[in-house]
């Protein structure tokens, strides 16, 4: 009598969405299937169990996500430090100008933007206030025809933006974190993986005793989406070979 097997899958090399898609996909299908979770009450309570934890676990997953926006907090704020650098390279253009006006405009701008020395190194939340503060003068009565004589209105403009993007990707990323249970991401997958496994061996064992097609039918289920994710696993890992291949040797 022939052997059946579950189809093989590394689930260590699915990256967390996939995992809880293979999860859902396997529930999914048994769903959809004319089998009937009382046929086996061991079976059914390892199955809630993992309705029971996927939810939790995608959440965990969105938190990774949402901490990962700390990256892109960290690419704002260095983009708003490279628009301050470009503000001031603007005006350090005109420190040996010899017009009188131009001249004038220089030591009032220059006089101004060194009230804002280190600014670059306070806290994100010290840095967006004082920068802000610096927009609204730059653009205030006093020295908003410094900023025109010198033509250096865009620079002031790119600023603003800047800090004003920064800002609405820090206050978003608080509000998300404050509203979120804390995770573990790790400690979820693991449990998620002992129970996944559990099913997945249980009923590979069952199939090859009993002479039931509840089992057989339960075993090609599960391989449905193992199948998928397993040629998922195989696609990335030629692409990284091919990758290697192609790229140029050093001398």
């Amino acid at each position: 009598m022939r052997m059946k097997k579950l189809t093989a899958l590394d689930i260590t090399k699915l990256y967390n969405a996939e995992f809880a898609q293979l999860i859902a996909r396997f529930l999914e299908d048994f769903s959809k299937s004319d089998l009937e979770a009382n046929t086996d009450e061991d079976l059914k309570e390892l199955m809630e169990s993992l309705k029971t934890q996927l939810p939790d676990f995608n959440a965990a997953s969105d938190q990774v996500r949402a901490s990962g926006e700390s990256a892109k907090i960290v690419q704002a704020d260095s983009e708003r430090d490279a628009t301050l650098r470009a503000l001031k390279d603007a005006l350090k253009a005109y420190k040996n100008t010899k017009v009188h006006s131009e001249k004038e405009a220089y030591t009032a701008l220059d006089l101004l933007l060194s009230e804002y020395k280190g600014v670059e190194t306070n806290s994100y939340e010290v840095q967006t206030n004082r920068l802000a503060n610096l927009v609204e003068r730059l653009q205030s009565e006093a020295y908003k025809k410094h900023v025109n004589e010198l033509a250096i209105a865009k620079f002031v403009e790119r600023l603003h933006q800047a800090n004003t993007h920064f800002d609405e990707l820090f206050a978003n990323r608080s509000f998300l974190l404050s509203q979120r249970k804390k995770y573990n991401a790790n400690e979820l997958r693991k449990a998620l993986v002992f129970d996944y496994r559990k099913i997945c061996n249980y009923v590979e064992a069952v199939a090859n005793v009993r002479k039931d097609n509840f089992y057989t039918e339960m075993l090609a289920i599960i391989n449905n989406s193992r199948k998928y994710f397993a040629d998922t696993v195989l696609s990335r890992r030629t692409k990284k070979k091919e990758a290697k291949k192609e790229s140029p040797k050093e001398e």
